[in-house]
């Protein structure tokens, strides 16, 4: 079986999948070297190793972005359903040229952000944990390291003690695979590999390798390395590159008209979903605890309300509210925090009455981030609506809750329509418009507080502000976005354009614009929270939206009602369900200083009918690994 070795571009072997069984009988080793799960951009990884295996596959490597998180996951899958296969642990590397495949890996190379390593650094991590590092699709024109524009020099393989190369890419047409015949040439010491990098099941199966004879055991990966290391492979071709287009048109057909970023969603995969409550006035020090008191409290509600997550806002350190993140952490809970500077005429009955100026609050903001990095936060938002918060001139935060201030922000109607999200085309409609301070000032702030703190970064939104967010910046989308169909009125229209807005009751037009916003959100491939979800305790609680009743002049003509808010939450729940994916919810909020306000609990501290509402929707939402209910 030596012929079977390859030692050239030329010498791929084109097999059927019938024939795979005959060589493993034989002692060859199947093995398909390149694929990716929803712990990166790929699907369900229990999808991909199903796949596989159905084709014929013995011996599988899920290679993600810049993380390794997948393994223990699919050992375990693995063993339990196809004790028959081996995995070899291993990781996609970003460098600052292109990627880098490790094999047999140990631990994951952690690559934090945008940030990349240099390839000699990524190298040497691999070789000391023993394991084998490949150059991924070195002729790639986006991702490659040999590619035409930016890449390094044919030459500069020599510099590099690679151990092999990924000769063969399912994606890239044979001219630019074969470019890698340049490449071995100047280090023939390189096995060779053909691989699949597959996205979505239907990108799997074109190119498998062939690693043997002589392995009696799949699971004895020393011996499969040194067999690599020795360039007893091969490259097995399943199907001829011009058949490859219709192959992968159902996956790209699934990807983006199926609901295809739906399921490609690596957050859900990694974190799960963020259930979570919250608890701002006890965090600001409006409901004053100790330390024993809030641990009590929130026992009870993880016990009875099914949250994985607390949602706090940072305000002045008395408030005691990173002792309280800290024990959060104790409790198995995650932690969103922002810093909220908001100045109360009392404890008893606070009015919101001052705010910062912009350059005030990136020291305020700053400080928070140091603190949070201290008590383990787990997603630090840089500020929570801030054109409500901060001004030039400190006007007030109530001063600005008006029609003219919110129009201001508001979306025009390319914007709104589905799939264009933050295209070019879809500036087009506020063209004349001036950018936001807002826009530039999260921007640098974000950089910043990365410097001190390194969790995940998010800022968040009002709903208003969501397309004058830089996005791109941040690692988690969160945004307060109500139920409602309050600012439906404030849609720009473009001279000539008519858009329809849709008719029926708040729920239906509620339901149009939380779903636009969403799949608004969705275009930057990030994952979304909702931060604030929340309805008042009053009879058309949808109707009034998230402006706090007590800023309505018709504030004693709202009538107390508990079932109303129940209901509300029940039809956005419904709408998470069914329709809408987002990687979690956070509701707005446990008290409140107003009896109709949004609050869940009664002054007495009972609860209200809301609240077994929310913790059955928390106790059935879930998602499988590949987004899909």
């Amino acid at each position: 079986m030596a012929s079977f070795y390859t030692n050239s571009g030329n010498n791929v072997k084109r097999i059927s999948i019938k024939e795979l069984k005959k060589l493993k009988n034989e002692g060859y080793v199947v093995f398909s070297s390149h694929n990716h799960t929803n712990f990166s951009d790929g699907v369900d990884f229990r999808e991909v190793i199903d796949a596989l295996v159905k084709a014929g596959v013995n011996l599988i490597a899920l290679t993600d972005h810049n993380n390794m998180r997948v393994a223990e996951y699919a050992k375990a899958y693995i063993k339990d359903n196809y004790p028959e296969c081996g995995y070899l642990c291993a990781e996609e590397v970003d460098s600052h040229y292109g990627c880098v495949l490790g094999y047999g890996l140990q631990t994951e190379i952690l690559v934090e952000g945008e940030e990349k390593l240099p390839i000699k650094q990524i190298i040497e991590t691999i070789h000391e944990q023993g394991g084998l590092a490949v150059v991924a699709h070195p002729f790639h024109p986006v991702e490659g390291i040999f590619r035409t524009f930016g890449g390094l020099r044919i030459a500069e393989i020599t510099k590099f003690k690679f151990d092999g190369i990924e000769f063969f890419h399912a994606d890239l047409p044979p001219f630019l695979n074969n470019m890698c015949s340049a490449l071995v040439n100047l280090r023939p010491q390189m096995f060779l590999l053909g691989g699949d990098d597959a996205h979505t099941i239907h990108h799997i199966g074109r190119y498998f390798n062939l690693v043997g004879p002589d392995i009696d055991d799949v699971h004895n990966l020393d011996k499969i390395l040194k067999a690599l290391n020795q360039r007893k492979t091969t490259v097995l071709e399943l199907s001829g590159w011009a058949t490859r287009p219709f192959q992968m048109l159902p996956g790209f057909m699934d990807l983006f008209i199926n609901k295809g970023l739906k399921r490609i969603n690596a957050f859900a995969g990694i974190y799960g979903l963020f259930k979570g409550i919250h608890f701002q006035h006890e965090s600001m020090g409006w409901f004053p605890k100790t330390l024993q008191e809030f641990k009590a409290e929130l026992q009870q509600v993880v016990k009875t309300m099914n949250i994985n997550t607390i949602r706090l806002d940072a305000m002045r350190p008395e408030t005691r509210v990173y002792e309280f993140a800290s024990l959060a952490k104790e409790l198995g809970l995650n932690v969103i925090l922002s810093p909220k500077y908001v100045y109360p005429r009392g404890l008893d009955k606070p009015q919101l009455d001052k705010s910062l100026t912009y350059e005030e609050f990136e020291d305020f903001c700053l400080d928070h981030a140091q603190k949070a990095q201290m008590a383990g936060v787990d997603i630090f938002c840089v500020g929570n609506e801030l054109t409500l918060e901060l001004s030039d001139d400190k006007s007030g935060h109530v001063d600005r809750l008006n029609d003219e201030f919110f129009s201001q922000f508001a979306p025009s109607s390319l914007e709104m329509v589905p799939g264009l999200g933050a295209t070019p085309i879809a500036k087009m409609g506020k063209f004349r418009k001036k950018k936001p301070k807002l826009t530039r000032y999260l921007e640098d702030l974000c950089k910043k507080v990365r410097e001190v703190y390194d969790g995940m970064v998010s800022y968040a939104a009002g709903s208003w502000e969501i397309r004058n967010v830089p996005w791109k910046h941040f690692d988690v989308i969160c945004c307060n976005l109500y139920f409602s169909d309050l600012f439906l009125k404030y849609i720009e229209v473009l001279p000539g354009l008519k858009i329809k807005t849709p008719k029926g009751s708040p729920s239906v037009r509620a339901s149009h614009l939380f779903r636009q916003n969403v799949q608004y959100l969705k275009t930057f491939k990030k994952p979304v929270i909702v931060s604030e979800l929340g309805f008042q305790t009053v009879t058309d609680t949808i109707r009034v939206g998230p402006m706090p009743i007590q800023y309505h002049e018709d504030f004693e003509q709202f009538k107390y009602d508990e079932t109303a808010q129940s209901r509300a939450f029940s039809e956005a729940f419904n709408l998470l369900e069914k329709d809408i994916f987002v990687n979690g919810v956070i509701i707005h909020k446990w008290r409140d200083t107003e009896e109709k306000g949004f609050g869940l609990v009664r002054p007495d501290g009972t609860r209200k009918p809301a609240c077994e509402t929310i913790s059955n929707f928390f106790k059935t939402w879930t998602i499988s690994f590949s987004g899909k209910k």
